[in-house]
Formats: C-alpha cells, structure tokens, sequence
C-alpha cells in the first residue's frame, strides 16, 4: 500500500492554526449576525410600544 506525500511537523501545524483561524472567523461573524438580529428586534419592540404608547395618549387627551 503506498503512501501519501509525508508533511512535516511544522506544515501540520500551520494547516490546523488555519483551520483554526477559520472557524474563529466563522464564530465570530456568527455572534455578530446575532448581535445585530437581537438589538434590531428589541428595537423593534421599543418602537412598537412607543407608538402604542403615543395612541394612548392621543385617546387620554
């Protein structure tokens, strides 16, 4: 059975701080998109209930 092309210890170990350089990017724009999609609905919802909260007083007054 013949082998494949043999890599060094140091070709290794630059492969996985690639691989691991990629899967930080990967979490970290993850946690960004839920970031942005958890402020967007809370502001979402503040703006609903200040317009609920501005029909109210229109009906007060």
């Amino acid at each position: 059975m013949k082998n494949g092309p043999r890599e060094s210890k140091r070709g290794r170990k630059r492969i996985a701080e690639r691989w691991v350089i990629l899967a930080l990017a990967i979490i970290a724009r993850i946690e960004v998109q839920l970031l942005f999609t958890f402020s967007d609905r809370l502001l979402g919802e503040k703006e609903f209930l200040d317009m609920l909260n501005k029909k109210k007083e229109k009906l007060i007054i």
